[in-house]
């Protein structure tokens, strides 16, 4: 069974359209790049998973022993993508060591990952990624733009687009064709696909962002708005993801505090118009002045996702006859929290009424809470969902 999630929205980490400060580290004494194609090689992994699990990246920065991400998670996949990106990386760093290959474990921890909720701590956040080789006890050069392993040059280098940013990386390690033969050989010809696709993916740029980094500013304005910061961003920042933090918790016992409230057995439940109002209101926990690059997520809205979700429950809750009725309910309950449907679609799909569709939800959410054994059933059955479905649930 997966580990707790990070955020009280569970299951899974991460919540559809919010904006992350990320950060993770290599074990101690361990180095994530010793040469510039390790970095390629991750920046390409990267790039990969944000086009399978539809994520953007605001800023990077791939220091020797630890990677800064601000990345704006549309479908709530980062958990799922950092997984794959972390795991993989490691087997081509182990496998492509000088002297043989190396063993044990190559991260620290999983990564972390703060939610970045206003305008004020998405600046201070861009610039600690931006200005950490600057910042660093010895410095690695002396402005941001200079250190060629961080977004900064792409974003304030005049006429530099994405595109030509990482064309220019990969033509230095003599091209795709020559970093594909200085790896390990694939298992088989699916897999050397595979690594060339990736690299493609990083040289498309099509999942690295700048507009809302430069937030109407010129780029020269930009680096001159960085080197002003250079002492004093490293406090701002602190003092930025505190505040959110604070936040984060008087969020989170709102919400278990109206978790309590909120029986739906009981008569101060409030009219049925107000419940379903608050069943049919998406998640919005980040402020809306911050610089999204993609339109807010709304739930899938492909036929095939039915079948997929459909399928996946029927392979979790395997249960007797008598409780049919609890399956049909978290049927209804799953639709509601992974599409973009309507409750009449819903219960059209479901050959029910919207009427008891409604209460379908209501009671899945008093199943969960009373019953340890289906709200670990329904548990296993999202988190399975958010993996094929390449999205986390939209709406409570």
């Amino acid at each position: 069974m997966p580990r707790i999630p990070r955020h009280q929205s569970a299951p899974g980490a991460m919540r559809p359209g919010t904006l992350y400060h990320v950060t993770s580290h290599a074990v101690a004494g361990t180095w994530l790049f010793e040469t510039a194609r390790d970095r390629v090689v991750f920046l390409s992994l990267l790039a990969w998973q944000c086009r399978e699990r539809g994520l953007v990246v605001h800023a990077f920065c791939c220091m020797s022993n630890h990677v800064h991400l601000v990345v704006e998670d549309r479908r709530g996949q980062l958990s799922q993508a950092m997984s794959l990106v972390k795991s993989l990386y490691a087997r081509y760093y182990n496998a492509t060591r000088p002297g043989g290959r190396r063993r044990g474990a190559l991260w620290a921890e999983r990564f972390s990952a703060e939610v970045i909720d206003t305008k004020r701590y998405y600046d201070a956040a861009v610039a600690n990624v931006l200005l950490n080789p600057v910042r660093v006890k010895t410095p690695m050069v002396a402005s941001p733009e200079v250190y060629p392993w961080s977004s900064c040059a792409m974003t304030v280098g005049e006429g530099v687009t994405p595109t030509a940013y990482f064309a220019r990386m990969v033509e230095k390690e003599g091209g795709i064709d020559a970093i594909l033969d200085s790896m390990p050989k694939a298992r088989n010809p699916a897999a050397e696909e595979n690594r060339r696709r990736r690299l493609e993916i990083l040289v498309e740029g099509r999942e690295f962002v700048v507009d809302g980094v430069l937030g109407g500013r010129s780029r020269e304005e930009y680096l001159d708005h960085l080197r002003a910061k250079m002492n004093a961003a490293a406090i701002e920042f602190h003092e930025a993801e505190a505040d959110s933090r604070e936040r984060q918790k008087e969020s989170n016992a709102d919400m278990a505090d109206g978790a309590d409230r909120l029986d739906p057995t009981e008569a101060h439940i409030g009219s049925a118009a107000s419940a379903k109002s608050a069943m049919l209101s998406p998640l919005r926990l980040s402020s809306l002045d911050i610089p999204r690059a993609a339109p807010q997520f709304t739930g899938l809205s492909k036929t095939v996702a039915i079948d997929a979700i459909l399928g996946k429950l029927s392979q979790w809750l395997p249960v007797p006859g008598k409780r049919r009725s609890e399956v049909r309910q978290v049927e209804a309950w799953a639709l509601f929290r992974f599409t973009g449907f309507g409750m009449r679609k819903i219960a059209r799909l479901l050959r029910t009424t919207v009427d008891e569709v409604e209460e379908a939800i209501r009671s899945v959410r008093a199943l969960r809470e009373k019953e340890r054994a289906w709200w670990r059933a329904i548990w296993n059955a999202e988190w399975s969902l958010r993996w094929s479905l390449a999205a986390a649930p939209w709406r409570e």
